[in-house]
């Protein structure tokens, strides 16, 4: 292949790395450059193949390949074996036997395959992103040549393409939402990976308070509620939308009190190369917070000072007095103190009228 038309397919490959759409026809332009039959583009592990992009392949030989034939392909297995980057022929990989296989003669050969040769684009555990190009007849060295200095752009160009789908769910208005809710929040994958966290998620992260992260994965504080989050976010993985989702309380030191942390389907049209994508929306709420807030709306609408906002929100609890008081750590003399300056600043009469201006403060700011 001469140096123009390398650079043309380079380039190719580089769009379709910025726009997957265009991946088809980069397969094609590869398959043409090295005198193949078809190249195929897939995300698998030993078990299942989630995604595959094969342009010239019969659907319903693909279809047949991902329900009955992946997991009967010897070349596959050793494929995913592979490290990224290098280069393997089908002949370096299996043995005499292989011809002799229900996949080499009942789905290769009936498709004129005969020869392939492969590469790993990338690796995340047991999967893997393969480009493998079969073809008719053994592959000339020139066009294996061709073929080892395509590798480290097509892996690029899927490593861009896996920067683009997070930022591309950055970008679609999420980010902007979830800094918005006033609460932590949090986009994870199935296995608990952090894809994106609104500033108060990266804050509650940064205290270590009930939620941390191990290897970019989020646990809780307690071995129960960490296997219950996970449980629910694998469920949204794997589950219809309607059936998944729930929440887990999650308990703090020193008496504080406990978080909800609430477990949400998520789903984004955006092509995801690898074989974890986002899938649960965590939301954290925290009474604290909840608290905080409630606290400063009426201190600054009534002037009370901290000490006795956080003793009306005791008191309208409802249950006495003595018992606000032992709440707060103080005395019942100071608890009646607290009381008749709030009264006075609020200009409340009874305590059910104190009910009534503290909740419409709230409601009218929004808490």
């Amino acid at each position: 292949m001469d140096q123009d038309g390398l650079l043309r397919l380079v380039g190719a490959i580089y769009a379709a790395g910025a726009d997957p759409q265009l991946w088809p026809d980069t397969l094609k332009a590869i398959t043409d450059a090295i005198d193949g039959n078809e190249a195929v583009l897939g995300g698998a592990n030993p078990q299942v193949l989630p995604w595959v992009v094969a342009p010239r392949t019969d659907p319903e030989y693909l279809a047949s390949y991902g329900s009955y034939y992946h997991v009967r392909n010897p070349f596959a297995k050793a494929v995913n074996r592979t490290p990224p980057g290098g280069v393997l022929m089908d002949y370096e990989a299996v043995g005499e036997d292989f011809y002799d296989s229900e996949f080499f003669n009942d789905w290769c050969l009936p498709q004129g395959f005969r020869s392939a040769m492969s590469t790993t684009l990338m690796l995340e555990g047991v999967f893997a992103v393969n480009l493998v190009v079969n073809s008719s007849d053994p592959f000339e060295d020139d066009a294996v040549r061709t073929f080892r200095t395509l590798v480290p752009h097509m892996a690029n160009a899927f490593h861009l393409n896996q920067r683009l789908a997070i930022s591309h769910i950055e970008r679609s208005g999420l980010a902007v939402v979830l800094g918005a809710i006033g609460h932590a929040a949090f986009l994870v994958g199935e296995e608990g990976k952090v894809f994106f966290a609104n500033p108060l998620g990266e804050a509650l992260l940064a205290r270590n308070d009930c939620l941390t992260l191990r290897e970019g994965a989020l646990e809780t504080t307690g071995l129960d509620s960490t296997r219950r989050l996970h449980r629910l976010i694998h469920g949204c993985a794997r589950r219809e939308i309607g059936d998944a989702g729930g929440n887990v309380s999650v308990g703090r030191a020193g008496g504080r009190s406990p978080v909800k942390v609430e477990v949400v389907p998520f789903s984004a049209q955006v092509f995801w190369p690898m074989s974890r994508p986002p899938a649960a929306l965590l939301i954290v709420k925290d009474p604290e917070r909840k608290l905080a807030r409630r606290l400063r709306v009426i201190e600054e609408r009534f002037g009370l000072t901290p000490a006795e906002a956080a003793y009306a929100v005791e008191v309208i609890k409802g249950d006495g007095r003595e018992a606000a008081a032992a709440r707060r750590g103080i005395t019942l003399g100071t608890g009646r103190t607290h009381l008749t300056h709030i009264f006075e600043k609020t200009g409340a009469r009874r305590q059910a009228e104190l009910v009534r201006l503290l909740i419409e403060s709230w409601q009218e700011a929004g808490e």
